[in-house]
């Protein structure tokens, strides 16, 4: 009779080989997808990958884990637990929380009394530093040194300004003129 038994002894922490997130900018709870990459381990042996408590689930298709958390603080922190209850950590990836809307110092036209069709040319002061957008009657402007500069056609008044930053926060402010 042979009485022996073969054990594997784990001691080995999952590795946490990759970890991207969809957005670099946000604002508080927001949600945030997020991709994990583990190396040297399989799915039979991870018993839980969180990133900020939240859970995340294999997707076979990818290779990757994925899920989402609500954006809190930064960094990312992820924890991977295997079958023998050996823990890896992660908290290389960092995000921005921006929960302040842009400010728009100033909106001006270089005419106020104009002719339908004309041209305008609009110049927008903004104080933002994560600037994604800025529209004139949806129109986009361009950053030409510190104003954002373009030209929107009269029709009716008044020009409507509206800056976006990249965490989705927004401002607006009109400039009127006269036909």
């Amino acid at each position: 009779i042979d009485n022996t038994a073969t054990y594997t002894i784990d001691n080995t922490a999952p590795l946490i080989d990759l970890v991207e997130i969809n957005d670099t900018i946000v604002k508080t709870g927001d949600a945030v997808a997020i991709n994990v990459t583990l190396g040297g381990e399989t799915t039979a042996t991870i018993a839980s990958l969180t990133a900020e408590s939240s859970a995340l689930t294999y997707n076979a298709g990818t290779g990757k884990w994925q899920g989402t958390f609500a954006a809190g603080t930064s960094p990312v922190n992820i924890v991977a637990v295997d079958t023998a209850d050996n823990v890896g950590t992660n908290s290389t990836v960092t995000y921005t929380i921006d929960d302040i809307s842009p400010v728009i110092n100033s909106v001006t036209l270089n005419d106020t009394v104009v002719k339908t069709g004309d041209s305008l040319l609009v110049n927008v002061s903004v104080t933002e530093t994560n600037v994604r957008s800025v529209k004139a009657d949806g129109v986009s402007l361009t950053l030409d040194g510190v104003y954002y500069v373009g030209s929107v056609t009269a029709g009716v008044s008044p020009v409507n300004v509206v800056v976006v930053d990249e965490a989705d926060r927004s401002a607006t402010q009109n400039a009127a003129y006269t036909i």
